[in-house]
């Protein structure tokens, strides 16, 4: 494992860099000032909220092809039932929202690792509110 140590006057752009290894990279700033600007796969940087609730459907495995993480924000109801929602990313159960009474929504939200699979299913006969992904 190789270390990286930056010294002296750090006023200016400091550009640090190391090569892709699988594991985890830790930054660890000292200063209480200043300013840090990130840069790359951070969630948030350079995406905006869309409205995909017409190219959506649930219970369909849909791939995140942005090449940065997305965060996913779905809301659905069902006028048979209480709705459950099941989330599944990359093949995984993560998530699985208890509904509550007919009529009512339930929501569920979730980030999608770049090239990861994804998809949002409910019991009974669902209906979908709101589809929104920050990508």
């Amino acid at each position: 494992m190789s270390s990286v140590i930056i010294s002296g006057d750090t006023s200016g752009a400091i550009t640090v860099s190391a090569p892709a290894v699988s594991g985890t990279n830790t930054l660890t700033l000292q200063a209480t000032t200043g300013t840090v600007a990130l840069q790359g796969d951070v969630i948030g940087i350079g995406q905006t909220w869309q409205n995909v609730i017409s190219s959506r459907s649930l219970a369909t495995t849909y791939t995140n092809t942005t090449g940065k993480p997305i965060f996913v924000v779905v809301s659905a109801y069902s006028s048979t039932g209480a709705i459950t929602i099941t989330v599944v990313v990359d093949g995984v159960t993560i998530q699985v929202t208890p509904g509550s009474a007919t009529n009512f929504s339930s929501w569920t939200s979730f980030i999608v690792a770049p090239s990861g699979t994804y998809s949002v299913s409910g019991n009974g006969t669902p209906v979908k509110n709101s589809w929104a992904e920050l990508r």
